[in-house]
């Protein structure tokens, strides 16, 4: 695919000694940082973490305030007492709860990739599943 870039003088010039440089033209070197850029931005975050950065990850644990504010508004959620303020930090609440399992999984996801294990299989070998609220 053909494309036009305009770019600020400098950043031709620098182009221009980075080819000379490698040896290639000024539109390969700008295609490889483009590619480069690209192929960066469609890594998930979790593929660059260490196993010691995800397994903090995996075991991240929502804080007692949030624990001990959901079970309350549970309870009167169940009573039926539920204000529309509350209601809607009930949902938004449910909705962290959601996405610390999603972080959970994907980090549990790329650790099972790299030690070669199933998801299931690393799940058992650290004794974790998905973060309830008793």
């Amino acid at each position: 695919m053909a494309l036009t870039v305009l770019v600020r003088p400098e950043a031709e010039e620098w182009l221009q000694e980075e080819a000379a440089r490698e040896g290639v033209s000024k539109e390969a070197v700008a295609a490889r940082l483009l590619e480069n850029q690209w192929a960066t931005a469609r890594r998930s975050p979790g593929e660059d973490a260490s196993d010691s950065e995800l397994l903090l990850q995996i075991n991240a644990g929502l804080p007692l305030a949030f624990v001990e504010r959901y079970r309350n508004l549970r309870d009167l959620l169940e009573a039926e007492e539920l204000t529309d303020n509350e209601r809607q930090e009930f949902i938004r609440m449910n909705q962290r709860a959601e996405q610390l399992n999603v972080e959970r999984m994907t980090a549990l996801s790329f650790l099972a990739q790299r030690r070669g294990v199933t998801l299931p299989e690393i799940m058992k070998t650290l004794g974790v599943g998905p973060v309830t609220i008793p």
